[in-house]
């Protein structure tokens, strides 16, 4: 095997990785949609989810790095042999292709999800501005009641 093999290699186990991690963040994203749908948002459990894409993104950010490295050292050796490395430049690409589709996706998931995160948190906001007014009027009505006060009055109808 030569030097050109083993780097190609790399290049398609960096490709493989990322695709499983991008396969994985998509599952976590179908968590965070169900909790976003359930009745009460269970917060902690959805910044759990967050911080574990972070974590995936970190991972991503070095594959990519170590594949640039990779390529850089053998994109131009490939484009001047194409036809010696054909099979495995198909398998590339095709993995590229697979990574692509699914980045798109999660970039659309993730929108989604931002916007219906917003949503929660105005309708959150709402009732707790709703919640607010009816306690301001309630103490309103109670201060005002107070000031109201009439002794208890009773008639005698005995003369």
């Amino acid at each position: 095997m030569d030097d050109m093999t083993n780097y190609i290699d790399i290049l398609d186990e960096s490709l493989d990785k990322k695709i499983a991690i991008l396969e994985e963040i998509m599952v976590i994203s179908e968590k965070q949609k169900k909790l976003l749908n359930a009745p009460d948002l269970d917060i902690e459990q959805y910044d759990a989810y967050v911080e574990q894409k972070d974590r995936f993104a970190d991972d991503i950010e070095l594959l990519d790095n170590g594949f640039e490295k990779v390529y850089d050292k053998v994109g131009q050796a490939l484009k001047d042999n194409k036809s010696l490395y054909a099979e495995k430049i198909k398998s590339l690409q095709a993995k590229v292709s697979r990574v692509t589709e699914l980045v798109s996706g999660i970039q659309a998931e993730e929108k989604r999800m931002f916007e219906a995160v917003k949503g929660s948190l105005n309708k959150k906001r709402s009732e707790v501005g709703q919640a607010r007014k009816t306690s301001n009027m309630a103490a309103n009505y109670y201060k005002v009641m107070s000031k109201v006060s009439t002794d208890p009055q009773f008639m005698d109808k005995h003369n």
